[in-house]
């Protein structure tokens, strides 16, 4: 009897760490979970947004103005999205993918709406994202030498009439521990958004800036975290109506998230 418990425990011991060994290696990869900022697998997330009246800052069913549903496959992409916005029609999308024998996504097929559109990856000598092509957009990524991803340009697509335009970069800042301090979007002229973490690398506030005058419209705060260190609620202050933006999108909405995630079993049953 003892045997056969050292042999299950054994065999349970390998696989936790055979589990844990994937994690590691999938965090170190650019995926929709990194570019989220998402702490550990998850395997699905549901957003529901509320406007908030009188300055109540709590959930109210009759207030909800928007729902979205993320669905990730296990290597850490996003497989479905779905948005329903208050009056509107559900909007969903789905995505497949193309990966190289390393196990690197090469190209992304974008479906919605009766439509196709596709995404191409390509990477360096080290097997860092270095480049991402879109329909409307370029991508281009940088490194320090310790690998660490510093800036993220975005350009017009190649395909586009204004060809190669440069529009603007994501600058990321660490913090001594290794961890997010800052991401920093500027264009040419001003700054236009900025994400703060704290020590753990849980994200804090995020600011949105006028592309016009560079005046704050937007302030997030995140309130509340799970286990995993993912934010669970937010409060979003519109304080200026964005260019062109519908007048009831100003004011203050509360935002809250549910989590799912892969488990042991989920990868277990893979092989």
């Amino acid at each position: 009897m003892k045997t056969k418990n050292y042999k299950l425990g054994s065999v349970f011991l390998v696989l936790i760490t055979l589990f844990l060994l994937v994690s590691c290696s999938e965090e170190q990869k650019e995926n929709d979970w990194t570019k989220g900022n998402l702490k550990g697998k998850v395997k699905r997330y549901i957003e529901r947004s509320y406007k908030v009246k009188r300055d109540k800052e709590s959930a109210v069913e009759d207030n909800l103005e928007k729902t979205e549903l993320l669905e990730y496959n296990k290597n850490g992409y996003c497989a479905i999205e779905i948005y329903q916005l208050k009056r509107f029609n559900e909007y969903k999308t789905e995505y497949s993918y193309k990966y190289n024998k390393k196990g690197q996504v090469v190209e992304r097929n974008k479906r919605y709406k009766n439509r196709n559109e596709k995404e191409i990856y390509k990477y360096d000598k080290e097997g860092k994202l270095s480049e991402v092509l879109t329909p409307s957009y370029r991508y281009k990524y940088r490194y320090d030498e310790a690998g660490k991803l510093i800036d993220k340009m975005r350009y017009s697509s190649v395909q586009s009439i204004d060809k190669g335009r440069y529009y603007d970069t994501d600058q990321y800042v660490y913090q001594n521990n290794g961890k997010l301090k800052e991401i920093i979007c500027r264009d040419p002229y001003e700054m236009l958004s900025k994400r703060v973490y704290n020590e753990k690398g849980e994200l804090m506030e995020t600011h949105f800036y006028s592309y016009y005058d560079g005046e704050e419209i937007c302030k997030i705060k995140y309130l509340a975290y799970d286990k995993k260190g993912n934010w669970t609620k937010k409060i979003e202050t519109k304080s200026r109506i964005p260019h062109n933006s519908p007048k009831e999108e100003y004011g203050k909405y509360l935002v809250e998230r549910e989590y799912t995630y892969f488990t042991l079993k989920d990868y277990k049953e893979e092989k």
